[in-house]
């Protein structure tokens, strides 16, 4: 498995220190039996990160943590940088992606957000991706997004639709009209329910900026 860091803006010295020091203080109190072959990681912590909350883990924490943890060890710049956290996340991967399935919505774009980072390079975003883009294709097939609004979630269509924008796995020519028409549907219902999330995932939506890689790099070029 490849380890190449994507490629990101760099960030202040300051947060970078914290971020490091961040994920250095949690990752042991998420993430247990580090010096096997399988370790595995729990989904919360208690507040004083003394006892697993919830101990099972999600779909895709080791692809999160993986993901977050390469994006710090790019600005830093230097591969020794959270090298032990992405080696027990990198394990948790490879453990993990063959087997990936989800029929969510919300699961299947993160899943293509995740993945774009690391593009065809690495096998697990190559499969992550294609799986992503082939069951979502298969629940519009379905009718899944055209269900009447009770039964649908505003903001888990909008984790698949900012997903589709930011994975090239997902045809354009096709998705680009369907995430226009989940938009215009939305748009008079944006606060019938979960209006603390609703909104804030549309907006992301209609512009995903810089939760696409490269995205600042390309502003900073072109000014």
């Amino acid at each position: 498995m490849s380890n190449s860091p994507p490629l990101i803006v760099s960030a202040t010295v300051r947060s970078f220190k914290t971020a490091v020091q961040l994920a250095q203080s949690v990752h042991p109190r998420f993430v247990f039996r580090r010096e096997t072959d399988n370790p595995r990681m729990i989904w919360k912590a208690s507040i004083d990160l003394s006892r697993p909350a919830v101990p099972s883990q999600g779909n895709l924490d080791a692809y999160d943590g993986y993901v977050t943890y390469l994006i710090v060890q790019a600005v830093a710049g230097n591969r020794d940088v959270l090298s032990g956290e992405i080696a027990d996340m990198r394990k948790m991967v490879e453990k993990r992606y063959q087997s990936y399935h989800s029929d969510d919505p919300l699961d299947l774009g993160e899943a293509l957000w995740l993945a774009h980072w690391s593009g065809d390079r690495e096998a697990w975003s190559r499969t992550i991706s294609s799986r992503s883009v082939q069951t979502l294709e298969q629940l519009w097939q379905l009718g899944y997004f055209r269900q009447p609004a009770p039964l649908r979630l505003a903001f888990r269509e909008f984790g698949a639709t900012i997903g589709v924008q930011v994975n090239p796995a997902a045809p354009r020519e096709v998705w680009e009209p369907r995430v226009a028409e989940l938009h215009a549907f939305w748009l008079e219902r944006l606060y019938t329910r979960d209006r603390d999330i609703t909104p804030v995932m549309f907006c992301t939506s209609l512009n995903p900026g810089v939760f696409r890689k490269g995205y600042i790099v390309d502003l900073q070029q072109m000014s």
